[in-house]
C-alpha cells in the first residue's frame, strides 16, 4: 500500500516562526492559571503571532485556551 505524505514545501502549509510579538502573547497566556504545558502556550503564542486561528490537534489539552479556536481529531 502507498502512503501519501505532505512535505513542507506543499502549498497547503506554510512554515511559521516566532516573530516579535510571539514573547508578548506568550506571557499574555501565561499570566493567567493556565492548565496546559509551557510549551503548548509557546505554541499557541506563536500561532496567534502569526495570525493563525485555528488549530488542528488530537491534545485536548488545547480546548482550555479560550484565545484560539481548536479542532480535535479523534
Amino acid at each position: 500500500m502507498r502512503k501519501n505524505f505532505l512535505f513542507a514545501n506543499d502549498s497547503l502549509f506554510e512554515i511559521i516562526y516566532p516573530n516579535l510579538d510571539v514573547l508578548n502573547k506568550f506571557f499574555s497566556l501565561m499570566k493567567g492559571k493556565r492548565p496546559i504545558h509551557t510549551v503548548d502556550t509557546f505554541l499557541i503564542a506563536t500561532a496567534l503571532g502569526n495570525g493563525v486561528k485555528i488549530i488542528i490537534t488530537a491534545d485536548k489539552q488545547f480546548v482550555k485556551v479560550k484565545e484560539i479556536t481548536t479542532v480535535l481529531l479523534t
